[in-house]
């Protein structure tokens, strides 16, 4: 499967963000969320999120 977009819930990610730990998105959008293996760097959340 191709997936181009991922969609959280705005409360999970803002947890995920501060605290770490597990995250539920769904993949292009579409389905049940699924647990995510995600790991980012400060410089890479603010660039994309802009």
């Amino acid at each position: 499967m191709e997936v181009i977009h991922i969609t959280f819930e705005r409360e999970a990610l803002a947890n995920w963000l501060e605290k770490g730990g597990e995250i539920r998105g769904k993949l292009n959008g579409i389905g049940f969320a699924q647990l995510l293996n995600m790991e980012s760097t400060p410089a890479s959340i603010w660039s994309s999120a802009m």
